[in-house]
């Protein structure tokens, strides 16, 4: 992201396949940053019962979305000259 946008180096996009799968995943996402990976959480948006959560710790910001909402937005989209890692 560093080379199309000021407002982040990294944006993570993951679908969820329900709600509490959605759940975990913002769990799993808070303790990794947290605890492996020593990144501060600079603010949580958004409940899983909406469908979509936004992990924001400033230099990644992780997008967790269930499938249809993920297809509906298609944030990917956005960022298409963004290189993308897997």
């Amino acid at each position: 992201m560093r080379r199309v946008s000021d407002i982040t180096d990294y944006v993570l996009l993951a679908s969820a396949g329900s709600t509490p799968h959605l759940r975990a995943l913002v769990e799993a996402v808070e303790d990794v940053m947290d605890e492996e990976e020593d990144v501060p959480q600079y603010r949580i948006s958004g409940e899983p019962s909406s469908g979509w959560v936004v992990v924001d710790c400033i230099d990644v910001v992780v997008h967790l979305m269930l499938g249809e909402k993920r297809k509906y937005y298609a944030l990917e989209e956005l960022w298409e000259r963004a290189p993308r890692a897997r």
